[in-house]
């Protein structure tokens, strides 16, 4: 509470602003950061290739999955039901092949789900993301 002047007749307000409150949220902000600071600068540890050329994959053991935007596959350019791309998948050395899913960006993710799963249930280990647009 502000007070005025003893026996003067001034009625003017005093012209101070009360801190205590601003101090008590800035504190409370102080406290909330230093809490989520160690949760917002966890990491996850990838082992990535050191050298992205010496990576090669041979023509024969890459395998191309394209997967349209109404959600049809083709694997190697030709058509494959849902329901087969696994045993698909299978048919060859998959030990040391390599699958590039290649899809539409309108496709639903459950579409590219399913085809990674395919290829982990065909045994393939080895499966990357390609980024371009089908024609």
């Amino acid at each position: 509470m502000a007070f005025g002047s003893f026996g003067g007749q001034s009625d003017a307000p005093l012209a101070e602003m009360n801190v205590t409150p601003l101090v008590d949220v800035m504190l409370v902000l102080l406290i909330v950061f230093m809490v989520t600071m160690p949760v917002m600068t966890h990491s996850l540890n990838v082992n990535l290739p050191s050298n992205p050329g010496s990576v090669t994959v041979q023509a024969d053991q890459a395998m191309r999955l394209e997967v349209d935007a109404n959600g049809s596959y083709r694997l190697n350019d030709q058509a494959v039901s849902a329901d087969d791309l696994t045993s698909r998948l299978q048919q060859g050395d998959v030990k040391e092949a390599t699958l590039a899913i290649s899809a539409d960006k309108s496709v639903p993710y459950d579409y590219v789900a399913r085809a990674i799963s395919a290829a982990r249930q065909a045994g393939i280990s080895k499966f990357g993301l390609i980024n371009a647009q089908i024609q």
